[in-house]
């Protein structure tokens, strides 16, 4: 017994405690991280298998096979593995990361994950949320990312990792053209915070209202101070495990499915509604003047959907449409669901290139049931108050030119045009105003 206690507090004699005592010799990433040191693939395998079999793939990642990346390249930058050890051991890695994707994901039956799930409610991602894992620097980040890529899928994300090599505009470029709608940057020691917080800063200014989320993997340290400077660069949240990570994505993705902006209430509301209301346009017969332009617009800008909206106090009416279901076509919508309202909020030209990724709309009940990506819209001015919009929609992500903005606007002009010849006098446009 005492030779067992001095081995606990004699660092020199510490095998003792390991001979003597119920100690365990090596936890189990060191262990996995000696098992590398041997190329022994086959037997670092069967200890992940092993210890999946108790535990989640999440508890795997964080508690084993992070730490022993970490091990061997703190190992490597101390010169105590060279370049071609290094590179063994990142492919078994690797080979292990890739194995256990194939496998059919097995709850923990620890008994403290079993508390937590039980007393846990359930993820709820936004259906079809794409999440993009990018390399804070080097491939042992790579390598984090692609563990974390995994885990997201599993929990109903579209998660892809991209490569490590790239520069960070390539790495901006590559977030631009998949157009997710969260990033989280995986920093492995000994990769630097600063890397993270200049990609971070380049993503936020590129791309506004993508969610950022850096994973600083297996962080001993305090991470208070360097926590705000990252969130000051431009990231939302930082998480210290992959558990972590999933639970601040589904965590902020169910509240945006929770929630969106209705559009706010302009300051000339009781005169726009009075021009409204005297025009009769809600209640008058069909025109086939405005179903033509909306068809027009349909062709000239290759969209399925085309509408000439009006908006009253409480509801979205649609005096022509092209594409709509009968259904909603015939009762219209509640104004609050309208992104028309906020073209009439603003009394100018709205362009939403992605609906899915604009916060204002990426949660609307109704934009989600049509699968609706794209929206623009021009309002309908009568004596310079917005009565409603010319608007045109798509299910997928789009750009326009500065010409078909100008052309969307000159279909709104139309509008009023034929507006103006149902009246004699432009006076009875608006009554108040005579």
């Amino acid at each position: 017994v005492c030779l067992a206690v001095m081995g606990r507090h004699v660092p020199s004699l510490r095998f003792l405690s390991v001979l003597l005592s119920e100690e365990q010799a090596l936890a189990p990433h060191e262990e996995c991280y000696h098992r590398l040191l041997a190329q022994s693939l086959t037997e670092a395998s069967e200890l992940a298998e092993a210890h999946l079999k108790a535990n989640s793939l999440t508890a795997l990642y964080d508690g084993v096979l992070i730490p022993a990346l970490i091990l061997a390249e703190n190992d490597a930058r101390n010169e105590e593995l060279d370049a071609e050890q290094q590179a063994t051991i990142h492919q078994q890695l690797h080979d292990i990361i890739e194995d256990l994707g194939t496998l059919p994901p097995a709850p923990s039956k620890v008994a403290a994950d079993v508390t937590v799930a039980e007393d846990t409610p359930p993820l709820r991602p936004v259906p079809g949320i794409r999440v993009r894992c990018l390399p804070a620097r080097a491939y042992r980040d790579e390598l984090a990312g692609i563990m974390l890529t995994q885990v997201l899928n599993q929990q109903g994300f579209e998660a892809e990792s991209v490569p490590a090599g790239l520069s960070s505009g390539e790495l901006v470029e590559q977030v631009r053209k998949a157009q997710p709608e969260a990033v989280c940057i995986s920093v492995v020691s000994p990769s630097t915070l600063i890397h993270a917080r200049y990609l971070a800063g380049r993503l936020r200014s590129a791309l506004p209202e993508l969610q950022v989320v850096v994973g600083v993997w297996a962080a001993t340290e305090n991470l208070t101070e360097a926590g705000e400077r990252l969130r000051s660069s431009g990231a939302d949240e930082v998480v210290v495990s992959l558990a972590e990570a999933v639970m601040q994505l589904s965590k902020n993705t169910s509240q945006a499915e929770e929630n969106w902006d209705a559009a706010p209430i302009p300051p000339n509301e009781t005169e726009r509604l009075a021009i409204l209301e005297s025009l009769k346009l809600i209640d008058a017969v069909p025109d086939r003047n405005f179903d033509r332009i909306t068809a027009k617009l349909t062709r000239l800008f290759e969209v399925p959907i085309a509408l000439i909206t009006l908006i009253d106090r409480d509801h979205q009416w649609f005096k022509a449409e092209t594409g709509l279901p009968p259904d909603l076509a015939e009762k219209g919508s509640s104004r609050d669901v309208s992104v028309c309202g906020h073209v009439v909020a603003s009394n100018d030209l709205l362009v939403v290139e992605d609906l899915a990724r604009d916060r204002r709309f990426a949660s609307n009940p109704l934009l989600k049931e049509r699968g609706l990506r794209f929206y623009a819209g021009a309002p309908i001015r009568i004596n310079g108050l917005p009565i409603g919009s010319v608007c045109i929609l798509d299910t997928k992500p789009r750009r326009l030119t500065d010409k078909e903005k100008r052309a969307l606007e000159i279909a709104a002009e139309d509008v009023v045009d034929e507006i103006s010849r149902r009246y004699s006098e432009p006076s009875e446009l608006l009554p108040s105003a005579a």
